[in-house]
């Protein structure tokens, strides 16, 4: 886990950052990021992962723009952390490269999600965009969500349904609740 200073609070807690893996390091379970722990965490729930969270060989923790985004959305709508997981867990930045990995949803992957969404307080967006067209994955997932007691929420939908994917989205985009 990487801990860094909010500068400016000297009240605050160290923000945290990291990414939860797997022991072999093909699957990314969790990546979460707090940085107002007063405040409540929105879970996500997402496609596939990328390399984000990893520390690299100069100690720090990778990030990308999906993150970058998803915290903004999460900051705007009052949250103090968010949590991403995602329908398949295999590390894969190109959705090519999931799919000629057979779409490898990983060992742990449904209790960490579902741990994902306990980190929250019963809301849990769901953003796999037109990646989860013609899949059955995540719409199992977001039903495995809902009967655990959880509301799904969705940044709009595809034409044909499907949650929205927030990296190319306005912050202004409005919240509806998803049941799908």
């Amino acid at each position: 886990m990487s801990t860094k200073k909010r500068g400016g609070d000297a009240a605050a807690a160290a923000e945290q950052f990291y990414g939860e893996f797997s022991p072999c390091g093909q699957f990314r379970y969790l990546l979460v990021h707090i940085w107002d722990a007063s405040k409540p965490v929105l879970p996500w729930i997402l496609f596939n992962p990328s390399q984000a969270g990893r520390v690299t060989e100069q100690g720090v923790v990778k990030s990308d723009p999906t993150a970058r985004k998803g915290r903004g959305f999460s900051e705007r709508m009052g949250y103090g952390g968010m949590v991403f997981c995602n329908a398949f867990a295999y590390i894969a930045t190109e959705p090519a490269d999931l799919r000629k990995g057979g779409y490898q949803v990983g060992p742990d992957n449904d209790s960490k999600i579902l741990q994902a969404c306990a980190m929250g307080t019963g809301d849990v967006m769901v953003a796999w965009g037109a990646l989860g067209r013609g899949l059955a994955r995540p719409q199992e997932v977001s039903r495995m969500v809902r009967k655990a007691g959880y509301r799904t929420l969705a940044l709009g939908r595809t034409d044909d349904g499907l949650p929205l994917h927030p990296l190319r989205l306005a912050y202004a985009t409005p919240v509806e609740v998803f049941v799908g």
